[in-house]
């Protein structure tokens, strides 16, 4: 998925479209509730500030700055170990059955399930899911079911799994809060959708990596921002094969574990990564 292969291909975004669509309920338990609200407002005010976005060394000076203060602020609580192990995968391409899919209690597929948006792919994706046994199993669009011709109604054509798109799910019996974004090249300037993202997100799962973490120098900016708002334990992703790793987060991400989980290797059908598990 090189800048040239994929560039020809890049859909239109509708920022209107974005705006328009509502955001996710707020989550009944905050996963990091530690925050008082003043501090939680302040930490939000830094990083969505437009001017942190200036290609200047001053402003990326003040955004470091920034960084550190808010961490200083805003604080935060040791993780809650929540006994769960979740098992991520991702750019499968309708390959699915060619691995070995570890046991554990929560599936995540980090997008990219299908070849180009093959009907047939969609169909057998779904009932091999059906087939693990992993109590809970996530799924996000990728790029190749962002152009797929069903993609409106790709929720319904995944009955074994919880779809998420610019949404999330509180796993019953965990309080674990999930956000799935939809699908979307990487971007400099601020996306509505993310905005729109209510605090207390335990498991960030999208497509495209956040930029400096496990993306081979081709990741989000404004993923970064999210993840920098956010603060989740745990940020599922893939599109960018060769990066495949797990990788600890730094400074105002401390405590964040970041994962490509892309399964193709050396081609989109060459299932060369393994599936990766972290435990929460």
């Amino acid at each position: 998925k090189t800048r040239h292969s994929v560039w020809p291909q890049m859909p239109l975004i509708d920022v209107d479209e974005l705006r328009r669509r509502r955001p996710p309920v707020k989550p009944v338990v905050e996963a990091t509730a530690v925050d008082s609200a003043w501090a939680k407002k302040l930490h939000r005010w830094f990083f969505s500030a437009r001017w942190l976005h200036l290609p200047n060394r001053l402003a990326q000076a003040l955004r470091s700055a920034l960084m550190a203060c808010s961490r200083l602020i805003v604080g935060s609580a040791p993780p809650q170990r929540r006994g769960l192990r979740i098992v991520m995968i991702s750019d499968t391409h309708g390959c699915h059955r060619r691995l070995t899919v570890p046991a554990g209690d929560v599936l995540i597929h980090g997008g990219d399930w299908t070849r180009m948006g093959l009907d047939d792919d969609a169909a057998d994706f779904n009932a091999w899911l059906g087939e693990l046994p992993h109590k809970h199993k996530i799924v996000v669009n990728g790029n190749h079911e962002h152009n797929a011709s069903w993609k409106a109604r790709a929720g319904s054509l995944l009955s074994n799994a919880t779809f998420l798109r610019d949404s999330a799910v509180m796993l019953p019996g965990s309080g674990l809060r999930v956000h799935g974004t939809d699908f979307c090249w990487p971007m400099i300037s601020p996306n509505p959708a993310y905005d729109a993202v209510a605090d207390g997100v335990d498991v960030l799962v999208c497509h495209s990596p956040v930029a400096g973490y496990a993306d081979g120098g081709k990741g989000c900016a404004e993923l970064l921002r999210l993840a920098l708002r956010l603060r989740p334990r745990l940020v599922v992703s893939g599109h960018i094969h060769f990066a495949h790793a797990r990788v600890e987060g730094s400074g105002s991400l401390l405590g964040t574990t970041f994962v490509n989980a892309a399964n193709a290797r050396r081609s989109h059908t060459d299932m060369g990564w393994q599936p990766v598990v972290v435990d929460i």
